[in-house]
């Protein structure tokens, strides 16, 4: 969920603030009007304020990109906690896209080319480095389950493409305009990933 607008701050936590300013502008106006300038005002400090933190813009945008990582992160935590195999993998994978198109502008930036490419941050090459985890473990578990484990990189590189990949074209929209929560975007989700997890009980999910 993305931070309200005008959120104020309170001594020792500024750099928390200004980081929950920049992803506010950028999910409300773009990643073109991020300026360090406007975050400061957002935030309602000094314009020199920011300087304290981030040496300018792109380390301020790495810290919005880590932090974006972190809450992708732990949804994929909650999601991860089903004991059967094949439901965790679709929650997985639904908890993915609801993500992106939750949150499609911090989506575009967590993964776009041009941070990931320059990036020199360590927080956010740590952060972002977590996020595949979960889908990487479920597949390696699931292929033990069929027999097949040296599969299991495989499986995940597959799953990790079709969700990502589901998530762009919801984002640019380019498919689909259902949301997160309603019942077509569930089932749009889960009908995509049931072909890698056939697994996956069908009776409970007609609409599939």
């Amino acid at each position: 969920m993305a931070p309200s607008a005008k959120s104020p701050y309170h001594h020792g936590n500024l750099r928390e603030a200004l980081v929950a300013g920049a992803r506010a502008i950028l999910e409300k106006d773009g990643l073109n009007a991020l300026s360090l300038r406007g975050v400061a005002r957002e935030v309602g400090v000094s314009q020199a304020a920011p300087y304290h933190h981030f040496k300018d813009k792109d380390a301020l945008l790495d810290a919005v990109a880590a932090a974006g990582f972190q809450d992708f992160t732990e949804g994929q935590a909650q999601a991860s906690k089903a004991a059967d195999l094949p439901t965790r993998a679709m929650d997985l994978g639904l908890a993915y896209v609801s993500f992106a198109t939750t949150n499609p502008a911090l989506f575009q930036l967590m993964f776009g080319r041009e941070i990931m490419a320059a990036s020199g941050s360590n927080e956010l090459q740590e952060a972002s480095g977590k996020s595949f985890g979960y889908i990487s473990d479920v597949c390696s578990k699931i292929t033990k389950m069929r027999g097949t484990s040296d599969q299991g990189d495989n499986l995940a590189m597959a799953a990790w493409s079709l969700v990502h990949g589901l998530s762009t074209l919801l984002v640019n929209q380019r498919i689909s305009e259902a949301t997160s929560g309603d019942p077509e975007f569930d089932a749009m989700v889960r009908g995509a990933l049931v072909h890698l997890f056939p697994e996956f009980s069908m009776q409970d999910h007609a609409e599939l």
